[in-house]
């Protein structure tokens, strides 16, 4: 039963890899067709009490960050006055995550999305610590727990590299120890890989987990190629990545299904607080603005 839906929600997904391949020929760089492509995909496989929206993210202090391309939140803590205007602004204490969406992936455009990360990573939390719950698999235990605010989760998704080689795009990503406000939680290029820093999937060292899902023959066996050069697998045209087992031909839509597990992992680890006291945090200029009456 469980293969026969696994192969239901494979041929699902490279129905939506056609979809965002169709969106991305006509779009080509036009960066909001390409966001909305991936956001309407978001929307339905993502548990639904998570919101998604672009724009930016504030803090109490009234510090913005660069505009967003998805942002991950909890709809049910944001008042409406922060979504009336034609930019939404979102605080940071209901961010869950965000994603910044890419076309092309290469050394500028990655570039910019650790900009933008560090944007959102820069702001000032509500310092109090809360009350959340934590449900453990080993006792089967919802237990409460008291949590330290964190900063929203960074994720870079890019649908393509024009770059073979897969130690170049791990390169892009390297970021100094000393400045983890840069560093995203996982980044995945549907043609190429998926990495992830994150307590869900990190080594004895702290390593990148990095992967790729090959394209597979009738014997469950990933296909190597003499180069990048074009070729036809399943019906499909795809471009060999270089990795360390030699030119592979990695497929978008297990790349897809796999972000879109560990995406819902991220989700599920990142706690924010159950309630926001908007007016002495994030309202404190307008509630200044009064008399006794």
């Amino acid at each position: 039963m469980i293969d026969i839906y696994y192969e239901g929600i494979m041929k699902r997904l490279d129905s939506d890899v056609s979809f965002i391949n169709s969106i991305i020929d006509h779009q080509g760089e036009k960066g909001r067709g390409n966001e909305e492509a991936i956001c309407s995909i978001l929307k339905k496989y993502l548990p639904k009490r998570y919101s998604i929206d672009t724009g930016i993210i504030i803090d109490k202090e009234g510090v913005q960050s660069k505009q967003i391309d998805l942002i991950i939140y909890d709809e049910f803590l944001v008042p409406g006055i922060f979504t009336l205007g034609p930019v939404k602004l979102i605080p940071v204490d209901a961010v869950f995550l965000t994603i910044e969406v890419k076309t092309s992936l290469n050394a500028s455009t990655a570039k910019t999305a650790l900009e933008n990360i560090k944007s959102v990573r820069k702001l000032s939390l509500i310092g109090k610590k809360f009350v959340g719950y934590d449900y453990s698999p080993d006792s089967e235990k919802m237990d409460f727990k008291v949590y330290k605010p964190t900063h929203p989760l960074g994720v870079v998704f890019a649908y393509k590299s024009k770059v073979n080689d897969i130690d170049a795009i791990k390169q892009w990503f390297e970021v100094d120890n000393n400045d983890l406000y840069e560093f995203p939680s996982m980044i995945c290029c549907l043609d190429s890989l998926l990495m992830l820093y994150s307590e869900i999937s990190m080594s004895d060292n702290g390593e990148w987990e990095k992967v790729i899902y090959p394209v597979v023959d009738e014997l469950g066996y990933a296909q190597k190629f003499p180069s990048s050069n074009e070729v036809t697998l399943n019906g499909k045209v795809c471009y060999p990545k270089l990795t360390k087992h030699g030119y592979i031909a990695v497929d978008p839509a297990k790349t897809l299904l796999n972000f879109l597990v560990r995406l819902n992992e991220l989700l599920s680890i990142k706690k924010i607080r159950e309630s926001i006291d908007f007016r002495t945090n994030y309202l404190k200029e307008v509630n200044k603005m009064r008399i006794d009456a």
